[in-house]
């Protein structure tokens, strides 16, 4: 039953994040707010603070550490996300929907790395590989996503479909 697992997931997030239940809807509903609206600075806040909630000393320095952590805190919000997804062009790092929408994820990170360039390569690599094609029928959303050390920036464009 739908409303039992996103209630679950919910539960774990707050237990994750020390949050209370309402405070984690609350992240939520923002995120999707923040998603509908393009509004990347809200949208990196509300990642920065999950992020703070990891302790340091198991930050690990790898693309794939970030990409988990990003997609294990998407699924316990309630998010419907699918990670690793196939197109004819490659490999998109993260896909979720949501009603009439797709958000179409990819996730850079590098130690050293100016988050901008990251960011940059981040959104270029979406858009080169046309990753957005494949869900055509709806509105789609580009996500770039950067960690450079234990900063982390996001970017959001909108596709429009003909």
């Amino acid at each position: 039953n739908e409303e039992v697992k996103n209630s679950f997931l919910t539960f774990l997030a707050s237990a994750y994040a020390n949050y209370s239940v309402d405070q984690t809807t609350t992240i939520r509903d923002s995120m999707i707010e923040q998603i509908q609206e393009g509004d990347s600075e809200g949208f990196t806040r509300n990642v920065r603070t999950l992020l703070a909630n990891v302790p340091y000393f198991m930050h690990v320095k790898s693309e794939r550490y970030y990409h988990s952590l990003f997609l294990v805190w998407l699924k316990m919000l309630g998010f419907d996300v699918h990670g690793e997804v196939l197109t004819n062009n490659g490999r998109i790092d993260a896909v979720w929907q949501q009603s009439n929408l797709t958000v179409v994820a990819e996730l850079k990170y590098h130690v050293a790395t100016n988050i901008e360039s990251l960011l940059n390569e981040a959104m270029t690599q979406i858009n080169d590989k046309k990753y957005y094609e494949k869900y055509a029928d709806k509105k789609v959303i580009l996500l770039a996503v950067a960690f450079s050390g234990r900063d982390v920036k996001c970017q959001f464009e909108t596709v429009v479909n003909n």
